[in-house]
């Protein structure tokens, strides 16, 4: 960690991460093989011959179908696992993405395009997948033609619809959820498969389709047999409320946890661990049956004089897998509703008297069943509160650890632990409580925020872990350069010491936009979290280093502070607010003060923040209503809403020539109307369906030419540029950026250059068009053949 750190991914000058073809009925020179005429590559320099595709993590079984199509099941990392239908001189994308996740972006792509999964599982549902084969028996005909495939961890079996003549798939079907670990497929000569478990045992699958859908799942709260009263929280018999030292951030609510074990059972310890189906040295046991509760509720105004529930999360373990479930309460607060398996999204009415008429809009999110699992990995135990830090609390005059111990939960946590030779972890702190130091209280807050996705396994694909009880130095995140971005800042380190304006961290917790983290969980910006987590990086002991690069960020940053005292004192307004937000770093640290300006003043650095590029827009967002934030398309476009319409390509055609809120032409050429920055696009239509240029528009960088790809430069005047390379020699690198002008700056003076493999087409494009504009512009370019 990081992965395929000898970057052989997309090196196709070993033989690494690649499936081969070779003739070992004749030999060729010194070798035992013969690699064949039309194999794809044997006219590249460089490129070894005998590659027939590239870009695999670890393949674990493949196999051709009757048709000759080769499918491969190919093992992931963090995140994915993936099922590939391979095509001769086929990218597979590792390690510069992992399925659709973004890995090592840096790296650089090899010849040929990244070619997306046939299939990509996440972690939820898939820990290390198995291939098979098309099924081609005559025992189960509704899976003739098939692919069938498997999970060793899981046990899960799919099959996978396949139409051999278009090559078209459909969606994986889970077949079975077994207690298998599968490790290979077979297949017999008439066509029937048999599965193979690693203890030994030979298996078939049959059909089932007598089985009944479970009808008696609660689908109301009141129903679970947890509360004996909805109306008044008050739980069951034998529900056990717990609390927990460091509450992690949840868009502003208050939690209530308590934890539902059937019988009466004292949970012993895990004494070894297996991560990839959660079971972690040191953490309880837990019986079949264990349900965790967590109830949120939200302040609607009025000092906490009332107090709405807004969701119960239910975390039941099902034998060896723990499931979650949402309930959204009533607007009596008599009862609450489970919520569709997608998830769900509302708002609220908050009574505010800073908001404009006395009321704010909150919006919130029902977490999807899947949504809820990502955070609650195996690697992590999926358990995420109900430990001895957490647990470790004064409460009614008692500590809790030995109240649940006196009750006969479990037996003394901190010497069952030291039988294991596991040193118990201190009490977390609450990380606004300002009694304990800066360090221990910002590295809890990371701890229980960010360190369930941020460790090894967890699927955080930046190399770094967040984990408190690891020291900083070993994190991995203090003073690394960023892997997945970094939005613009001249010298960004994940964590800069003594600068947070130049910690991707930083950045990211604090912005609304693109790249806010977490990606999944709690949407709004956590004030007093932000404070916290910039006062501590802002303590942190900077080493000055003896180069050229840490110089400038010494000298940026003065600049910076000077334009902020400029401004704060009146002078030169327009000038320096202009010089702030000419930076990323700068218009931290304007966002940061931004609350000390008078009204006038503020009002003007939000105007010119909206006219700004993303990763400085969405520091600012937080500070406007949600009505006037930016509509993200991950959230309020479906492309297959928008596939659905029928476009008119006239009114499309003058959108893209004439529409002030279009910008395709100012990067693209449709016969001899617009700029050649990108590709032209006379033709796309026979090269890529309706489906595909939506695509291609929605998720610039998912597919990038390599003609295309964007770099980022940096310059020993502290400047940081990105565009497309045009020349690059021992006098000077030139950069075509969005706008067409071209950027020389002379080779002796570049710190760095570096590929971003993202596209230098802009992200949000359609943000400002309606669903019928965009099937406007679609239908238009769908002409163009």
């Amino acid at each position: 960690n990081p992965p395929d750190i000898h970057a052989t991914g997309q090196d196709l000058s070993d033989l690494l991460a690649s499936i081969l073809r070779i003739d070992v009925d004749h030999t060729e020179g010194d070798k035992a093989y013969r690699v064949p005429e039309d194999n794809p590559f044997t006219e590249q320099d460089g490129v070894r011959p005998e590659i027939w595709a590239y870009g695999f993590r670890n393949p674990w079984k493949m196999s051709f179908d009757p048709d000759g199509n080769l499918w491969v099941g190919d093992v992931g990392w963090e995140l994915w696992e993936m099922i590939f239908r391979v095509d001769r001189g086929g990218n597979y994308g590792w390690s510069i993405v992992e399925g659709p996740q973004p890995v090592r972006t840096e790296y650089q792509r090899g010849p040929t395009p990244i070619i997306p999964g046939t299939v990509a599982h996440s972690h939820i549902e898939s820990r290390s997948i198995t291939g098979g084969f098309v099924y081609t028996g005559n025992a189960l005909p509704k899976l003739r033609g098939s692919y069938i495939y498997g999970d060793y961890v899981t046990g899960k079996i799919w099959s996978l619809p396949f139409n051999p003549r278009t090559k078209a798939v459909g969606k994986p079907v889970e077949l079975v959820d077994s207690p298998l670990q599968i490790i290979t497929f077979g297949e017999e000569t008439d066509g029937e498969l048999f599965v193979v478990d690693y203890n030994g045992g030979l298996y078939r699958l049959a059909d089932n389709s007598d089985r009944q859908p479970n009808r008696d799942f609660p689908t109301k709260l009141s129903e679970t047999g947890l509360f004996q009263s909805d109306k008044d929280d008050e739980l069951a018999e034998g529900v056990i409320p717990y609390g927990i030292n460091a509450e992690p951030w949840e868009d502003g609510a208050t939690a209530m946890r308590a934890l539902a074990i059937p019988g009466a059972p004292t949970l012993d310890l895990y004494e070894k661990s297996n991560a990839q189906i959660g079971y972690l040295k040191g953490h309880w046991k837990y019986p079949t049956d264990t349900v965790f509760v967590k109830t949120l509720s939200l302040d609607m105004g009025n000092n906490n004089e009332t107090t709405r529930r807004i969701e119960t999360q239910l975390l039941h373990y099902d034998e060896d897998t723990w499931r979650a479930y949402t309930y959204e309460w009533n607007e009596e607060q008599t009862d609450a509703t489970l919520v569709p398996s997608e998830g769900k999204n509302r708002t609220f009415k908050i009574k505010d008297p800073n908001a404009p008429g006395g009321e704010r809009i909150q919006s919130w999110r029902f977490a999807s069943r899947t949504e809820c699992i990502v955070c609650h990995v195996t690697r992590t135990g999926s358990v995420l509160g109900f430990h001895v830090p957490q647990l470790d609390i004064e409460t009614f005059g008692t500590n809790q650890l030995e109240m649940l111990t006196g009750v006969g939960l479990f037996r003394d946590p901190h010497k069952e632990l030291k039988k294991l030779n596991i040193k118990p972890e201190s009490a977390y702190p609450d990380p606004y409580d300002k009694t304990a130091s800066i360090e221990s209280r910002a590295r809890t807050y990371l701890q229980v925020n960010c360190a369930h996705c941020h460790l090894r396994g967890g699927g955080g694909t930046a190399p770094f872990e967040l984990l408190s009880r690891l020291p900083l130095e070993k994190t991995g995140a203090l003073a690394a350069r960023p892997t997945q971005g970094t939005f613009d800042i001249f010298g960004a380190e994940v964590i800069s010491p003594e600068d947070p304006y130049r910690s991707v961290l930083y950045h990211r917790l604090a912005t609304l936009g693109k790249g806010h983290m977490p990606h999944i969980g709690a949407e709004q910006i956590d004030e007093r979290g932000l404070k916290l987590i910039s006062d501590w990086i802002t303590s942190l002991p900077h080493e000055a280093k003896p180069d050229e690069s840490d110089r400038i960020r010494q000298r940026l940053r003065k600049a910076d502070e000077k334009a902020w005292a400029s401004l704060q004192s009146g002078q030169n307004v327009a000038a320096n607010l202009d010089h702030l937000l000419s930076s990323t770093s700068g218009a931290l640290l304007l966002m940061e003060v931004l609350d000390s300006l008078d009204q006038p003043a503020r009002k003007l650095v939000l105007k010119r923040a909206a006219e700004t590029e993303p990763p400085i827009r969405g520091l600012f967002e937080r500070f406007l209503p949600p009505e006037a934030r930016s509509q993200r398309l991950g959230t309020s476009v479906k492309p297959e809403e928008i596939l659905a319409l029928q476009g008119d390509a006239m009114r499309g055609r003058e959108l893209f020539l004439k529409a002030s809120g279009v910008q395709c032409r100012n990067c693209h050429q449709v016969g001899d109307q617009g700029k050649e920055l990108g590709p032209k696009l006379d033709g796309i239509a026979k090269k890529l369906s309706p489906e595909q240029i939506l695509e291609s528009i929605l998720e610039p960088s998912k597919k990038i030419d390599p003609k295309f790809v964007s770099y980022l430069m940096e310059t020993s005047e502290g400047q940081v540029h990105s565009g497309l390379l045009v020349k690059r020699d021992a006098k000077a690198v030139v950069l075509k950026d969005s706008g067409g002008k071209e950027i020389t700056v002379p080779t002796d003076q570049v710190e760095q250059l570096v590929p971003q493999q993202k596209s230098i087409m802009p992200e949000l494009l359609l943000r400002d068009l309606t669903a019928e504009q965009v099937a406007d512009l679609l239908a238009f370019l769908n002409r163009l053949k």
